[in-house]
């Protein structure tokens, strides 16, 4: 039987059972009740037997349950796009490439500094004046008060910080960098246009501070490397990474390297989830993603940088290529620790959708 003769049966059972009450209500009509009722206990087992066993709108309930269920897969399977963390880590290195323009205003202070790769060095009064130079120049000082004033690293350049208890190292690549630095009282100068050749070495004894300028303007696929021997306390501040890890480059023999972690101790909160604290134990593989959203300040420690991480980023990451963990809540966990209302209301839909869903294709 079609669907439209199971409809034309349906209206002829409803008005049979209007004609019995209406029957049953008067009187006069009685005496054809008995009759009336038996035609209407007929056409319902004829119904029993005609009608399909799924109601009407069972495709509607079906797509409504698989609705519901789909939303709450993605939801629990899909990370959220940013979470915020609290990180602190102690390392001997970070690395990372710069969002903008950086500028250390905080002084480096010490009695040694090294820099290489240069491609500009500029102090007449020392006796330095390398420009345009093919980026290989150099320079020493070693002895009196020896400042840093200030180092400006352009936007997208790679920079490498090493840490150990004789000195801070920056490497840095595909950028251009201006520096100046002051120096006062006795000491010693070498200097070369080339890594390979010492084309300046004297003793200098200066009263009134003497500032070198020294600059990266075609940075080429060497890094430039800034050392600081035995500084005084010293603070970066903050720097603006677009991603950030630990890692650092161990050479094995002349034809190996291996990238080796230099986190000392440390650890990371998830602010949008009730999980605990996770501790970072010393060398473990970590690297954080996006992070032009938070805040990185780099601080000296002793022997190693104090590094605290604080706002939004994509994902933390944990462990190397046969261990590697992607650490982000997901959608689900999100609303149930952030948006608890909204995830009160969602839970209420979802729990009517999949009710309805199961009512409407199992029971009639």
């Amino acid at each position: 039987m079609n669907r439209t003769e199971r409809a034309r049966l349906r209206n002829l059972y409803r008005d049979k059972v209007a004609r019995a009450v209406h029957a049953a209500l008067d009187p006069k009509e009685a005496g054809g009740l008995k009759r009336e009722v038996e035609e209407i206990e007929t056409h319902s087992k004829l119904l029993s037997l005609v009608e399909t066993r799924w109601a009407s709108d069972w495709g509607a309930a079906v797509i409504v349950a698989i609705v519901c269920l789909t939303t709450a897969s993605f939801l629990w399977s899909t990370k959220v796009r940013s979470t915020n963390v609290s990180m602190t880590v102690e390392t001997g290195s970070l690395r990372g490439t710069l969002s903008r323009n950086w500028r250390v205003e905080a002084p480096f202070q010490s009695s040694a500094m090294r820099f290489e790769n240069l491609s500009d060095v500029q102090a007449p009064n020392l006796g330095l004046a390398i420009r345009g130079g093919m980026g290989d120049a150099w320079f020493k000082l070693e002895g009196g008060q020896i400042t840093l004033e200030s180092l400006q690293i352009d936007k997208g350049a790679s920079v490498q910080l090493t840490v150990d208890s004789s000195q801070v190292s920056l490497f840095v690549a595909r950028g251009g960098v201006r520096g100046k630095l002051t120096v006062l009282g006795k000491g010693k100068l070498a200097a070369g246009a080339e890594s390979a050749a010492q084309d300046t070495q004297r003793d200098y004894s200066i009263a009134i501070p003497e500032t070198v300028d020294f600059g990266v303007s075609d940075p080429r696929g060497v890094p430039s490397r800034f050392a600081v021997h035995s500084p005084q306390k010293w603070d970066l501040g903050r720097m603006p990474f677009t991603d950030v890890d630990f890692a650092l480059e161990e050479i094995r023999d002349l034809s190996q390297a291996e990238l080796v972690s230099g986190i000392k101790s440390g650890s990371v909160r998830f602010n949008d989830t009730s999980w605990p604290a996770l501790a970072l134990s010393e060398n473990e593989i970590v690297s954080v993603h996006k992070t032009e959203r938070g805040r990185i300040d780099v601080r000296g420690g002793e022997g190693s940088a104090q590094v605290n991480l604080n706002g939004l980023v994509k994902d933390v990451t944990v462990g190397d290529s046969q261990t590697r963990q992607e650490l982000a809540p997901s959608y689900l966990e999100y609303l149930y620790n952030k948006k608890s209302l909204a995830f009160f209301w969602g839970a209420i839909v979802f729990g009517w959708g999949v009710l309805w869903g199961i009512r409407k294709t199992i029971f009639r």
